[in-house]
């Protein structure tokens, strides 16, 4: 058969291809020199190509100028390939219209040589342009998905995985096409995956991704099974939401904690109990504290003082105290990190024993100090220590400490306050009881002492002894002396008169130079008159005040409840006027 009854039988067959098949049905020719042409194109080559049959029979060049640039070499290099090795050319490219518009085409050929050397592939091209845009948008999809889509096949292995695979598992997806789906999960939460496989309804399973650079990536997989066919899943990366949730938990926690340890500081005393508890609670809240101990400043002994301790002998540490140079904090105060083996050198030879006899000293690892601050001031450290790890304490165990810093120092700062407080409540609790002179009750607390007691002593049938006494010398000595030592002759005559009688009755100073004494659950009536005459012993020794002595007499005035008065007034009026019967009595003797 000659070349033109081959290409003619070549032509009649395309022509029923043609009508079968849409698109162009062609012959494609290279010439020995490397010319192209289109001995034969079905009549589609005008709506694909804007081309005629006729117009490209001699010469291809204007179909190869429809092919757009960037499309041109990598065709040319497969229409080379196939006429290298004979083999089907299989090609995707695009043309530009004389519109400006772009079509894809699918073009496929199989070759062969002419016997004139020429190579002749016969074949078809289709426009693609809408089925590749669809596809093209899909892989833009699936390659824009953060989620990691997977479709497994009716054996649970993988059969399509988008390429966010990479970036979400540092895998390939080449690599995870035809493997296990459970492969792409941590070996400890397969279990779990394997059972959400098999459940019929849908699935939603939190569960450990297996990066292939082995770090932890949690992922929410949302599973559906296809009936039959398999399943399909999107794993989302929420490695984040469960960190920030481990963190919430964590921080809900710590706060719990703290504020329970606040609360237990602000019920307490500033005492060894409140120190200890302040002390266990600290290695609770920070994470990899596992032992401590707790230093205050003593202002009297300018050191640092041991009030608590964890895994050591606390006794022990009692014995150190410690200057600020051997302490060694940072100025101002903050919490840090210490490596205490290497700051031992500060330390004398017996310090460094008795640490070491406390325990655990050669063990410490690191250390974290804690400052407590209060009022503007260092009132002293936690030293939280961990034993195992000298990278120990991170920067979650320097925030819990920070804060644990503040809340300790708010507290130390309320309790000193409040001790104050009650020290200045209690003093002016005092003053307002009490003469601040001599230190005795005065009138008003005088007579709350005395009704108390003849409340006691209706109760039981008891006797109250109520005495009054008067210096019948204070003005002389004030005169003649001044105040300054009338007022010292006032305060020893209270002490003696507190020393004479009782612990349990009252002395009191009625103001001036009355003093008064409150003799509470007398057996007898005569008890009192005795009590008054131990007192006007007492009073009738002189006094001595410097270089000066001091010589007063008393008038003294006894009253007994109920033999002298039913009621506090009448045993009050029944005392003071013995008392000036008393007076009347020396007056007449110094006349007579």
């Amino acid at each position: 058969m000659t070349d033109t009854t081959h290409q003619d039988a070549l032509r009649e067959r395309l022509e029923v291809l043609s009508s079968l098949l849409p698109g162009v049905a062609y012959l494609w020719r290279q010439e020995p020199d490397g010319r192209f042409s289109v001995p034969y194109a079905s009549d589609g080559i005008a709506a694909m190509f804007e081309l005629s049959p006729e117009a490209v029979v001699a010469d291809a060049s204007a179909v190869i100028a429809k092919i757009h640039p960037d499309d041109l070499g990598p065709y040319l290099a497969s229409v080379a390939a196939s006429q290298r090795t004979l083999t089907l050319w299989s090609h995707e490219f695009r043309i530009v219209r004389d519109d400006g518009s772009q079509r894809t085409l699918s073009g496929q050929a199989m070759p062969e040589h002419d016997a004139d050397g020429a190579t002749i592939w016969t074949g078809f091209v289709t426009d693609i342009t809408e089925r590749r845009s669809m596809h093209d948008r899909l892989r833009l999809i699936t390659d824009a998905l953060q989620d990691v889509v997977v479709l497994t096949d009716a054996d649970a292995k993988v059969s399509f995985v988008t390429p966010s695979v990479r970036a979400v598992l540092g895998r390939e997806p080449d690599k995870v096409v035809g493997r296990p789906v459970l492969e792409l999960f941590e070996p400890r939460d397969r279990d779990a995956f394997q059972e959400a496989l098999r459940a019929p309804a849908d699935q939603v399973v939190e569960a450990r991704g297996a990066h292939a650079r082995g770090h932890e990536v949690w992922l929410e997989a949302t599973l559906r099974r296809i009936d039959g066919e398999g399943t399909v899943l999107a794993c989302r990366d929420v490695t984040q939401r469960v960190r920030d949730r481990r963190d919430l938990q964590r921080e809900v926690a710590y706060r719990r904690t703290l504020v329970e340890l606040t609360r237990d500081m602000l019920s307490a005393e500033l005492d060894e109990r409140f120190y200890q508890l302040l002390m266990e609670r600290a290695i609770e809240l920070v994470p990899d504290a596992q032992g401590g101990s707790m230093v205050l400043w003593d202002e009297e002994d300018e050191r640092y003082a041991f009030v608590a301790a964890k895994g050591f002998d606390l006794d022990v540490l009692r014995t150190i105290r410690l200057t600020p140079e051997e302490l060694d904090r940072s100025d101002p105060p903050r919490v840090e990190r210490i490596e205490v083996r290497k700051t031992s050198g500060r330390l004398d030879a017996a310090t460094l024993a008795r640490f070491r006899a406390a325990g655990r000293m050669d063990e410490l690892e690191m250390t974290l100090s804690v400052p407590i601050s209060s009022r503007g001031r260092a009132a002293g450290f936690l030293n939280l220590d961990n034993f195992r790890r000298a990278d120990a304490f991170g920067s979650d165990a320097i925030e819990a400490a920070e804060a644990l810093a503040v809340q300790v120092g708010l507290a130390f700062q309320r309790l000193e306050l409040e001790a104050s407080l009650r020290a200045e409540r209690a003093r002016y609790e005092h003053l307002a009881g009490h003469d601040p002179l001599t230190g005795l009750p005065n009138r008003r607390l005088f007579q709350d002492r005395l009704t108390r007691a003849l409340a006691r002593a209706n109760r039981r049938d008891g006797h109250v002894g109520l005495i009054y006494v008067d210096m019948d010398e204070f003005k002389e000595v004030n005169d003649r002396y001044g105040h300054a030592v009338g007022d010292a002759l006032l305060r020893a005559v209270a002490t003696r008169l507190h020393d004479t009688v009782r612990e349990e009755d009252t002395v009191a100073r009625l103001g001036g130079d009355e003093f008064a004494v409150v003799l509470s659950e007398l057996t007898t009536a005569a008890d009192a008159t005795e009590v008054a005459d131990k007192l006007g012993s007492a009073l009738s020794d002189p006094f001595q005040h410097d270089a000066v002595e001091l010589r007063v007499s008393a008038s003294i005035g006894c009253a007994v409840y109920p033999t002298d008065g039913a009621d506090a007034d009448d045993l009050m009026r029944a005392a003071d006027a013995a008392m000036y019967r008393g007076k009347a009595v020396a007056r007449q003797a110094l006349r007579g």
